[in-house]
């Protein structure tokens, strides 16, 4: 590790690491896997659309992945490579190594940096990192025959770039998504309080008129008397809705083939009297009128059918 910039090489084998300030991490291939594609696509957005799909088959589900995508130039073609990890899993590993999450400054890959891993290095007693196929690997270090070296690890191997790495241990959701949500909540506050000021104006237009009708009827300024007068028209309007259902129920009894002979109705009880024009109608309305429950009565086989109910 250089003196004018702190990175550490993250590795599953690594050792705690007591550092109180800010330092930025590399992971190996432990902690992301890649995939390199020939797409028909000329942009990186649209790239990070398809990265999901593309990468689906090769990572565990029920985790939450991010994509790192770059291009890389080989020869007339263009390939993308995808690097897909688990920023959660990463921030879990290096807490437990003693590395605060809020003291990464930048997470970098490995991958980027490939060509300072083209000679076999030793991460542990048991592992080595190395360059197979362009691709960086971790390997066992039993399948090297010759004695390989102690990697020299320090800032000259930071790449270009990298990503933002704004996770906390104490954190629900990671700063942009803390942004994006309070934005969102933003827009539905002001749009609560816009609302709430149109209802306002509404209400105090709809008291208007109401002060003006108590100031011309003192009387109605009692709470007493306005209830009394609510709870008469509710009984009224009770007894008209109820009278209304009937004639609804009736006028569908009604159909060709019946004629409405006579019809009483008050408000408790109604008499109606049908009169069929055969027998199949005289049993499609006995039928109708049996289902909504009410009584029926048939003389004999006249063609004449008496139907009561309440309200």
């Amino acid at each position: 590790m250089g003196s004018s910039k702190h990175i550490v090489l993250v590795h599953k084998a690594m050792r705690d690491y007591r550092y109180s300030n800010p330092v930025a991490i590399m992971v190996t291939p432990q902690f992301y896997t890649l995939k390199r594609v020939e797409l028909p696509v000329k942009y990186l957005y649209q790239v990070k659309k398809l990265a999901p799909s593309i990468m689906e088959e090769l990572l565990p589900d029920a985790r939450e992945y991010s994509y790192y995508i770059y291009k890389e130039e080989s020869g007339e073609d263009t390939v993308w490579v995808i690097i897909a990890y688990d920023p959660y899993e990463i921030a879990q590993f290096i807490e437990s190594r003693g590395i605060g999450s809020e003291q990464v400054t930048k997470l970098y890959f490995a991958q980027r940096s490939s060509e300072r891993f083209e000679h076999p290095s030793r991460l542990s007693e048991h592992e080595v990192i190395t360059v197979m196929e362009n691709t960086v690997v971790v390997l066992p270090a039993a399948v090297f025959e010759e004695p390989v070296g102690t990697l020299r690890f320090d800032e000259n191997l930071i790449p270009d770039d990298g990503v933002g790495f704004n996770i906390s241990k104490n954190a629900l959701v990671d700063f942009r998504s803390a942004v994006i949500i309070a934005s969102i909540i933003g827009v539905f506050a002001l749009l609560w309080l816009a609302e709430g000021i149109r209802y306002e104006k509404m209400l105090a237009d709809i008291s208007r008129p109401l002060d003006e009708l108590l100031e011309q009827n003192p009387a109605l300024q009692s709470g007493y008397a306005r209830e009394n007068i609510s709870k008469r028209y509710h009984k009224i309007d009770k007894e008209e809705r109820a009278k209304r259902d009937v004639l609804k129920n009736l006028s569908k009894l009604g159909r060709n083939g019946v004629e409405l002979e006579s019809l009483k109705l008050d408000d408790k009880k109604f008499n109606a009297s049908f009169l069929c024009k055969d027998e199949q109608v005289m049993k499609q309305i006995l039928a109708a009128a049996q289902k909504k429950k009410y009584k029926t009565d048939r003389n004999g086989n006249e063609l004449v059918l008496k139907v009561e109910g309440t309200l």
